[in-house]
């Protein structure tokens, strides 16, 4: 399967996720976990703008594939933060309450 088609059928077949249920992670993992999406939303404004610009150089399947992994007006990094927040620690750039 090509990555258009898997993010196609992810997106058909999206399953909800209870997030207001808090998110286990292993002790052993969750530093790491933490760190790299507080990277990942350093990087990211929001609207994959970085992400966009670095696939510009890419074949056009990449960014096709990258636009149904990351759909822009979606607020991705939004639901990040909301991640971040279940694993009891602040996002990056942002005041947990």
């Amino acid at each position: 399967m090509q990555w258009v088609d898997y993010f196609k059928l992810n997106h058909e077949q999206r399953r909800t996720i209870p997030w207001q249920q808090g998110v286990e992670v292993p002790e052993t993992m969750r530093a790491d976990f933490v760190r790299s999406l507080q990277r990942f939303q350093l990087g990211e404004s929001g609207d994959g703008r970085c992400l966009r610009r670095n696939a510009l150089a890419e074949p056009p399947e990449y960014r096709e594939a990258l636009e149904w992994f990351y759909p822009r007006g979606t607020g991705a990094c939004a639901v990040d933060g909301v991640r971040a927040g279940c694993l009891g620690v602040a996002a990056a750039g942002m005041a947990l309450d």
